[in-house]
């Protein structure tokens, strides 16, 4: 448990906010979640996130992405989700001269122990419904039968429906946020509109903007796509 004392501002609505304020509210901390405008209202409101570890990632990445599907399961089995989180299966293909390429990913997913199979246009025909095998080139398809999906606008109101049951606080629209430092340590974040939130930290949750935000404290964050590791 986190010391219930510890005031903390998380600034950004999005899912990884939101997400974030809640953990802190449930672990004992006093949270305060402020973002720009509504929540999800940026690229968490345009989403849909594809629940997979499919791709040709490194061994660590790779797990850390079928931790987080398993607790996208437990949330599914611990609470009535309805129809924005469910778990029906991936299917991917390529165009004829990529087929080598999707293969590929597909013995990688095998080797790391992934769930994935290659169907012919018939197999995906008879074992995935709502699929035009038409649509299927003659190289086939790679299907990953325990891939699911969540919509992420009703996955923040999902979480920010517990984070107030927690005591958490939002404060939406407040316009864009700065962190105030003083003697070297967080002090309070103030919002566009002159409301002074003092807190003993703050997270920065604002996607894109975090590394110009951050770099008004002095702290230089690189602004560039992550590396892939096959």
């Amino acid at each position: 448990m986190i010391n219930s004392g510890l005031r903390v501002a998380v600034v950004g609505g999005g899912v990884i906010g939101v997400s974030t304020a809640q953990h802190l509210a449930r672990a004992g901390a006093e949270v305060v979640l402020v973002t720009e405008g509504e929540l999800a209202n940026n690229t968490s409101g345009r989403s849909l996130s594809w629940l997979n570890s499919a791709g040709g990632y490194s061994e660590t990445y790779h797990r850390l992405r079928l931790a987080g599907i398993d607790r996208y399961r437990t949330l599914a089995a611990r609470h009535p989700v309805g129809d924005w989180l469910r778990f029906d299966g991936g299917l991917a293909w390529s165009p004829v001269e990529d087929a080598d390429a999707l293969a590929a990913r597909h013995r990688r997913a095998v080797a790391h122990g992934y769930e994935s199979h290659l169907l012919s246009r018939e197999e995906v025909a008879a074992q995935v419904a709502g699929v035009d095998p038409d649509a299927i080139p003659d190289t086939g398809a790679v299907w990953n039968p325990g891939e699911g999906w969540v919509d992420l606008p009703s996955l923040v109101q999902f979480l920010i429906k517990d984070f107030v049951e927690q005591g958490g606080r939002l404060v939406t629209r407040a316009g864009p946020s700065q962190v105030e430092v003083r003697g070297g340590a967080v002090r309070a974040v103030r919002t566009a509109g002159g409301e002074h939130l003092e807190v003993d930290a703050a997270v920065l949750a604002t996607g894109p903007a975090v590394p110009a935000m951050a770099a008004e404290l002095g702290i230089a964050i690189p602004d560039a796509p992550l590396v892939r590791c096959w």
